[in-house]
Parts: structure tokens; C-alpha cells; sequence
């Protein structure tokens, strides 16, 4: 028996040595069935354990992250083919050298200090390494790397698992610029020209200094826009900016673009006002000078309005009001020239400044509030939704209104959050009447250009539908086309990612500014909103009647869906309904009124 057992252990450590087993033959089945059952148990697990060995190393090899295995002192032992490809080095390069051959030196001191500090005590480090190819070329990688520790506990190798994300951070690069960049200048756009004239304010104020904000603007750019396209336009403006920037950018001096042809010039660490005076002056000079515009010469003038802090303003957002105001004086001379702000200069600025204290506390209060006009469908009259729309109170009765509070909100930064407000509002209440009054009831709201430029508002959107359970397909934004002509690329970002959620989008008020049919294709709008100035054209003497039939026609072909506002008699509507257009909307169907008051309309109907 033991003589067998021996017999059989000797062709176990043949296999286990390579060689091919061999038959163990006995007249005894009280001993060979017990052993062959455990022969055949152990070749299973030898060849599971081989098979998934091979799986293993293919998995390795075949990996499309880089894996590299160093010894406990770092010299690399191994790497995958996906290390060749993203690093340039061979196998026979890599092994045998320190992982150091990728340093680029754009990675910091602490960065390695921390990274060796983990896994040499065992821990798994895990960040973003600026690592260089073997071809010198600069390349971003998402690193994990971890210790390899035996039975003993002892740490005998180190394995780094590494992803190439050269694309993401390019695309993260891009993302910043777009966000604080005007595409087409390359200079800073309004919010951080807004920041770095606050942060100018407040280095200067210890000191003594002046700080100046000069608002340029180029007059007459319609020429170029009618004779060449957005193409002329988009060639002064850059050119406009460089001309600017040659003589004001220095290291303390900011230049940027905070509208369509206005840019925003802050001069910081003067002495004296004359010397912005003296800038306004060459700025004057040089936007005189002739434009070339596709070989052509185009002279066009320029208007600048000028405020100093702290004499005119000890915040970014006084400062630019007050230079607007200058502007506008400059500009209502009608001539080339610049203005400086003065306190009695201006009415109107003063009212606004006023407005704008109150337009803060009322928004403290919760003094902003929603009310609805209805959605009619043309065919059955029946309610299908409503408008939100802001109405401000203040506490003597006032009514203020939207013309004049809402620009207002977008120039002090109130404007997200009071938008943010109406559409919880809207979306709150309309979910409840979509629940009672039935499920394809939807809501319309306005937000302002800044609002639409901010992606980070379609966060804010997400969260108030998951919050009030209203379905995303019922919501209606509307946009005008003054925020369409403001930022055209961030409109279409931002109402790509909206159509993408299955949010409708109407163009407001069309026909009021620069948008044509046929401009409308390059935005993805569901809807068209005919604005109530057209509307009030029909009549039964055909006056503007011809021209809302082809909109609605030409609207329908664009496979958009048409809301004419401002209906206000039953001859506007018959003929509305002639031509298609599917919603109505206007004083002879409702009026806008609160929450509660809309909720007893529709009982009635």
C-alpha cells in the first residue's frame, strides 16, 4: 500500500514538473479509487489555475490602460504593449530603468513626495501625473499605483495602472477658455473683466490710487454686418481689439469684451483722472482709423464712458453703471467722443440706483412674484398651459415693471436668482395642475443671456424638476433674440444639453430684432413665439395679416410650432386659427394673474 502511495506521489510531482502522467494501475480499488479521484481533482486545479493564468496575462496584455510593474527599488520589470504605445518606449527600453524616464518636470516635487510617501507605506496613491514621451511630447496620465506585499508582509514589487487623459484635460482646457474667454477676441469676457475690476477696486482703495473703467463701444458696425455678413462684424471686432489692446494692455491694465461691440478698459494705479482722459483720447484716435473688411475700408466711430472709484464708486458693478451712464451721455451727442460720469449728469442713473436697492431687498423679501397667463389650444379653447411671468410689488402698492427691473437684475447679478425662483415656482405649481387638470399641461418660462451662458443653471434646472416631479417634455424655455445675438455659441450649448433632457425651447418675441426663419435653423427650437406687435397688425383691412400667415408657414416648414401672443380680439383669433397656428395666448383669453386666481380660471372653463 504505501509502496502505491509513494507511486502515486511520484507522478504527482511529474505533473506538477511538466511531465505527462502515467497510467497507476492496482488490483486494489480501495486504494487507487480514493487517489485517482484526487489525481484528477489536483490536474483540474493545475489546469484552472494554468487557464486562468493565461487569462490573466492576455487581460494584462491586451489592456488598453498602461500597466507597469516595478521591483521594491523601482526599476521597472514589466510593461504592457498600451505603455509602448502611449510612451514611445519598448519593452526592452523600459525594463530595467526607474519610471523617472517619463519626468517632464512640469510635475511638482510634492506631487512625487506625496505619491512615495503612500505607497512605500503600503497605501494605494492615486492622481494625475504631466508625464513626457519618449519623442519629448507632453502627456497627461491617471494614475493608481499600488504595493505588492507577500505572506510576510513584506512590500516585494510596486504596480502603477495608468490611463492617458491628454484628451480630457485639452477638452477641460477648452471648457475654461470658452467659460472665461470671448471666443471671437480672445479677450476676458464680462464676468471676469467684472472680477478683476472688483479685485482692482480693492487693491487700490489701501493706497490711494484711482482705478478707471472705460466702456468702449464701436458705433456703426450695422454697415459692415449688411454689406459683408456676421463676417464683417466679427473682422472690426478683432480688429477693434487689438488696436485696444496695443495701447492699454500691460501687466496691471485689463482688457475685455463685455457685449456685442462694447468692451470694457480698467486702468488701475493712477494718479489722476487726466490720464484716462489722455487713453480715451488715443482709444478716440486709433477706432477712427480705417477697418479693412474683405479688402474693403470701412470707417466707422467709436463712443466711451468713463467712471473713477472711489469718486464714482467703491464696487465693480457702481463703477460700470456709472460708465454706462457716461456712455449713454456720450452717445446722445451723436458724435464720436468720450464722457466722464458726473453725479447730475444722469437721472435716470440715479432712479436706477435707487431701483437697484430696492430690486435687492425685494428679492430678500420674496417680494418677486409669479403670475400666469394661459396657453390656449386654437382648436378645442382649451387651457393646455401657462406662462410664468415675474411681477414685483413693492410694499406702497407699486407695481414695477419687468422692462425695468428685469435688465436691471441682469446687470447686479440678481437675474439667477430670481429666475431660479420663478422657474421652481412655475414648475411647483404647474406640476399640481398637471396632477388635477391633466397630465399634458406645460409651462413656459423666460431666462435672461446670462442665464443661458451659465451652464452651470442647467444643474439649477435639473434639480427643481427632480425636485418638483415635473416632467422635463412640459417645460417651455423661452429665449429672446437679444440672447441669441449676445452669445450665439453659448446659446447653442447650453440648449443642446436642454433639448437633450427633453426641455422645449421657444425663440420669444419674434420679429422684434435680427432673427430671420431661416437663422432659426442653427438653434434647436421646438417652438416659435409670434410677438404681440405682429399680432396686432391683423385686422379685417388685411394689414399684417399676409406677412403672420408666410411666418406660420415658414415655421411649419422648419417643423416648429407656433404661439401667437397678444390675441386681444375674436377676429385675431379666427384668423390665426385659419392659418394654423396652434396656441394662442393674449388679453381676450386671459389675463396674467396669480397662482390661486389662474387655478379658479380653470375651474370655470
Amino acid at each position: 500500500m504505501v509502496r502505491r502511495l509513494r507511486d502515486i506521489e511520484a507522478v504527482i510531482n511529474d505533473f506538477l514538473s511538466g511531465n505527462i502522467l502515467v497510467r497507476c494501475e492496482s488490483s486494489s480499488d480501495e486504494v487507487i479509487g480514493p487517489v485517482s479521484l484526487a489525481i484528477n481533482r489536483l490536474l483540474e486545479e493545475t489546469a484552472h489555475r494554468q487557464s486562468s493564468l493565461l487569462r490573466l496575462s492576455a487581460a494584462v496584455e491586451q489592456a488598453p490602460v498602461s500597466v507597469v510593474i516595478t521591483d521594491c527599488g523601482g526599476l521597472i520589470q514589466y510593461v504592457n504593449p498600451c505603455f509602448t504605445k502611449n510612451t514611445g518606449y519598448t519593452y526592452e527600453e523600459a525594463v530595467g530603468l526607474n519610471p523617472r524616464i517619463l519626468k517632464s518636470g512640469y510635475t511638482t516635487d510634492e506631487v512625487y513626495h506625496e505619491l512615495w510617501g503612500a505607497i512605500s507605506d503600503g497605501k494605494v496613491w492615486h492622481g494625475e501625473l504631466h508625464n513626457k514621451k519618449k519623442n519629448g511630447e507632453l502627456f497627461w496620465e491617471y494614475a493608481v499605483i499600488a504595493p505588492v506585499i507577500d505572506d510576510c508582509a513584506q512590500i516585494v514589487n510596486f504596480i502603477a495602472i495608468k490611463e492617458d487623459i491628454s484628451i480630457r484635460k485639452e477638452f477641460e482646457k477648452r471648457l475654461i477658455h470658452t467659460q472665461n474667454f470671448d471666443e471671437l477676441t480672445g479677450l476676458p469676457n464680462r464676468a471676469v473683466a467684472l472680477d478683476r475690476l472688483g479685485q482692482a477696486i480693492s487693491a487700490n482703495s489701501s493706497f490711494g490710487r484711482i482705478v478707471s473703467a472705460l466702456i468702449v463701444k464701436v458705433d456703426g458696425l450695422s454697415r459692415a454686418n449688411h454689406i459683408h455678413g456676421h463676417k464683417g462684424g466679427d473682422l472690426i471686432l478683432k480688429q477693434a481689439a487689438e488696436r485696444i489692446s496695443e495701447i492699454v494692455l500691460n501687466d496691471l491694465n485689463t482688457v475685455s469684451r463685455i457685449g456685442g461691440t462694447e468692451f470694457l478698459v480698467i486702468l488701475q494705479g493712477i494718479s489722476t483722472p487726466s490720464i484716462a482722459e489722455s487713453v480715451a483720447k488715443r482709444l478716440i484716435e486709433v477706432l477712427s482709423q480705417p477697418f479693412n473688411v474683405c479688402g474693403e475700408q470701412i470707417f466707422l466711430s467709436s463712443s466711451i464712458g468713463m467712471s473713477f472709484s472711489p469718486i464714482d464708486g467703491t464696487d465693480h458693478f457702481e463703477l460700470l453703471r456709472n460708465a454706462h451712464s457716461a456712455l449713454m451721455n456720450a452717445r446722445n451727442k451723436s458724435c464720436s467722443g468720450y464722457r466722464l460720469f458726473m453725479p447730475e449728469m444722469d437721472r435716470e442713473a440715479r432712479e436706477r440706483q435707487s431701483l437697484d436697492s430696492e430690486l435687492h431687498s425685494a428679492v430678500t423679501e420674496d417680494l418677486i412674484k409669479v403670475f400666469y397667463q394661459p396657453l390656449i389650444d386654437a382648436k378645442s379653447g382649451r387651457i393646455v398651459g401657462a406662462e410664468a411671468l415675474a411681477r414685483w410689488q413693492t410694499h406702497g402698492g407699486r407695481y414695477i415693471s419687468p422692462d425695468k427691473f428685469i435688465p436691471l437684475a441682469e446687470e447686479n447679478g440678481l437675474i439667477k436668482q430670481i429666475g431660479s425662483s420663478i422657474l421652481f415656482s412655475a414648475c411647483k405649481d404647474a406640476a399640481f395642475w398637471r396632477s388635477n387638470y391633466g397630465a399634458a399641461f406645460r409651462v413656459a418660462v423666460n431666462i435672461s443671456a446670462l442665464q443661458c451662458n451659465d451652464m452651470g443653471f442647467i444643474e439649477t434646472i435639473e434639480k427643481i424638476l427632480e425636485e418638483t416631479g415635473f416632467p422635463p417634455e412640459l417645460l417651455e424655455i423661452e429665449l429672446t433674440e437679444r440672447t441669441l445675438v449676445a452669445d450665439s455659441h453659448a446659446a447653442i450649448a447650453f440648449m443642446e444639453v436642454a433639448r437633450g433632457m427633453g426641455i422645449r425651447l421657444s425663440i420669444d418675441d419674434f420679429g422684434t430684432g435680427y432673427s430671420a426663419l431661416g437663422y432659426l435653423r442653427k438653434f434647436p427650437f421646438t417652438t416659435l413665439k409670434i410677438d404681440k406687435s405682429f399680432t396686432s397688425e391683423i385686422s379685417d383691412k388685411g394689414k399684417g395679416n399676409a406677412l403672420i400667415s408666410s411666418i406660420i408657414q415658414m415655421a411649419h416648414a422648419l417643423d416648429l410650432e407656433v404661439i401667437a401672443e397678444g390675441v386681444e380680439n375674436g377676429f385675431q383669433r379666427e384668423f390665426l386659427i385659419d392659418c394654423g397656428c396652434e396656441i394662442l395666448q393674449g388679453f381676450l383669453l386671459g389675463h396674467p394673474v396669480p397662482a390661486d386666481q389662474f387655478l379658479l380660471d380653470m375651474e370655470l372653463i
